[in-house]
């Protein structure tokens, strides 16, 4: 059992929810599904509805540009949603989040949700964001000094998905953020992670080694030099 900020996580609890979240093949609904949905499941009270019928919802709502079709997956969303629906929409936006027809309705989806667990606060402010990695990675790094937590501790906390796109990427611009406590990181594993970044990340990330012992990231170092001159 871990204990953050008196948030309570049991291990075998989270590992059950993963395999939920992230295991489960969602697809879009059909235009022909969501009819049938949306006629049998006409009210609060009506019970039978799964998740990942929901959800299914929901990922048919993105792909339509039409304000009836947004109408109707909000209406639907405001009468079934659960907060394991929540999350698998949640660990979707991980992959999609820069699809701005899937942001812009989990915006909407988040209007009708009052909760205010950390992982749901963070998410609404990454949806307001230009660069979410970027603002990811530096709330990160200013969250494990100021409160002495590890990258992980803040992972579980967010409900970041290491293996998610964002989840990879923010791991990545961490490093040129974070202080040298939490720069722990491989020359190999740097290099990778330089491979990837844009000019902005990669003179972020040579500034910050620069203030630590450089003598431990000897490839990396050389090809931020190599790759900025």
């Amino acid at each position: 059992m871990i204990n953050i900020n008196n948030f309570i996580f049991k291990p075998e609890n989270l590992s059950v929810e993963h395999d939920i979240i992230c295991k489960t093949d969602i697809a879009a609904l059909t235009d022909d599904e969501v009819r049938v949905l949306t006629d049998k499941y006409t009210d609060r009270a009506s019970e039978g509805v799964s998740d990942t019928e929901i959800v299914g919802m929901v990922l048919w709502g993105a792909d339509k540009q039409d304000t009836v079709s947004r109408k109707m997956v909000l209406e639907f969303w405001s009468k079934h949603n659960s907060d394991m629906a929540l999350k698998m929409v949640y660990s979707i936006w991980q992959n999609r989040y820069d699809s701005g027809s899937f942001s812009e309705l989990c915006g909407l989806l988040l209007k009708n949700i009052r909760d205010d667990k950390t992982w749901i606060k963070h998410w609404k402010l990454w949806m307001t964001a230009s660069d979410i990695p970027t603002i990811a990675a530096g709330y990160a790094a200013a969250y494990c000094l100021e409160k002495q937590q590890s990258y992980n501790q803040w992972t579980e906390l967010s409900r970041i998905d290491s293996n998610s796109r964002l989840g990879k990427t923010v791991h990545e611009l961490f490093f040129c953020f974070c202080s040298e406590k939490d720069f722990q990181c491989t020359d190999r594993e740097l290099v990778e992670y330089i491979e990837n970044m844009g000019a902005v990340h990669r003179e972020r990330l040579l500034r910050n080694i620069l203030r630590m012992d450089t003598g431990k990231y000897p490839d990396a170092l050389s090809l931020l030099f190599s790759a900025l001159t």
